[in-house]
């Protein structure tokens, strides 16, 4: 059985420089006493060149990086090993596949396009799941899922109307 191929429209695309205004850390105390430290990047920001209706006006690719700072308590022996997503997924350790948590500090990173338009992003969990594996300083490695908030001020903000497509990279 032949399975059809999906196809996605190539955009034309101008990249357009920006400046950091600020990028900065969201914080999280996990009810393990962890504090858990989440950040989004801009990576790039595109114009999409003579766009289709229904189709986004921009473009942007971003990277969210995690850190956590742990307790003695639950910390245990320094493992160098690196985990995949999905390795990390099979190792979760019971009762704690939902960890509530509470915002100690949630800010906005801002950016500030070539063409002045300003993009602030912000990364919110929505689920954090600790493993039974531990990074090199002997943290609990978690499994984070979460949502970035996108939101974007112009000059003419019809321009903007369908600005809601990104993309990620790496983890």
């Amino acid at each position: 059985m032949e399975v059809p191929k999906m196809t996605a429209e190539i955009f034309e695309l101008t990249y357009l420089d920006f400046k950091i205004l600020n990028e900065n850390w969201n914080s999280y105390r996990l009810e393990d006493k962890t504090i858990l430290k989440a950040r989004v990047f801009l990576v790039s920001y595109a114009r999409v060149e003579h766009p289709a209706p229904n189709q986004p006006t921009f473009i942007f690719a971003l990277h969210t990086a995690y850190g956590v700072e742990s307790p003695p308590e639950i910390r245990s022996q320094p493992d160098s090993q690196t985990y995949t997503t999905t390795e990390l997924m099979k190792e979760l350790e019971p009762g704690k596949e939902d960890l509530k948590f509470e915002p100690v500090r949630e800010v906005w990173n801002e950016y500030v396009i070539e063409d002045s338009t300003r993009i602030s992003l912000k990364v919110t969990p929505t689920r954090i799941m600790r493993t039974t594996k531990f990074d090199l300083a002997g943290n609990p490695q978690y499994v984070v899922q979460s949502v970035v908030l996108p939101k974007a001020v112009a000059k003419d903000p019809k321009k903007l109307a369908t600005m809601a497509s990104f993309g990620t990279t790496g983890n």
